[in-house]
């Protein structure tokens, strides 16, 4: 992928990108080997509601690189447990970057220019073309990415263009252009039947024809 992030410098990752509202308030972790790009497959699952306090969740992910916070995007009380744990990660951990789907790959430098006080949050939301792509209310997100701004945290922009997911869409991985493949990954990973059946149920709310079930799951 062209615009891929490196963050083999980072020490401590904390990724907020469950796609599609599919988990609510959970949160995974991977194993991560230093020099490696790909992280462990099967991750460890902590459900917060099983922890009694914040503390006690936080020494679960103590020793953890990689950590992934759920959240179904409309959801506020999801976002105030991202903004808990980013605190405390921050507070325990010595470097930390978060990475995030509300942001296309593409508009890194308007993101970084906003962390670095270079621009206003305004300019921030027209550079990123945040209404037109993520669309959801930015009131949701603002108190982690202020924090990660006051607390000089990265933020990645994680998420493909608006372009392509809307091409595969439309006419598949394999009705691509070259262009456009030029942003995929070399490979694929369609094995997980359990994520697979999930996606055939947010599916199945809101289309009827199963050809374009693929194209979904490609997305």
């Amino acid at each position: 992928m062209k615009y891929r992030q490196s963050i083999e410098t980072v020490a401590r990752v904390m990724l907020v990108l469950i796609a599609n509202g599919l988990v609510m308030a959970v949160l995974t972790t991977v194993e991560v080997v230093a020099g490696e790009r790909t992280a462990a497959a099967t991750p460890i699952v902590v459900e917060p509601a099983k922890s009694a306090t914040l503390p006690e969740l936080m020494a679960t992910l103590r020793d953890e690189r990689l950590v992934y916070v759920g959240e179904t995007h409309t959801a506020y009380g999801d976002h105030l447990l991202q903004l808990d744990v980013l605190r405390a990660m921050a507070a325990d951990a010595g470097n930390l970057a978060i990475g995030v789907e509300w942001f296309q790959a593409r508009f890194q430098p308007a993101l970084d220019d906003y962390l670095a006080d270079r621009i206003s949050e305004a300019e921030f939301l027209r550079d990123t073309e945040y209404y037109e792509r993520w669309r959801f209310d930015y009131r949701l997100y603002r108190p982690i990415v202020r924090f990660a701004k006051e607390n000089g945290i990265p933020i990645i922009a994680l998420n493909a263009d608006q372009e392509l997911t809307s091409e595969i869409r439309r006419v598949g991985i394999n009705g691509l252009s070259d262009e456009l493949r030029e942003a995929l990954p070399d490979e694929y990973d369609f094995s997980d039947k359990v994520y697979e059946a999930m996606l055939r149920e947010i599916f199945d709310l809101h289309q009827s024809e199963d050809a374009q079930f693929q194209r979904f799951l490609e997305v």
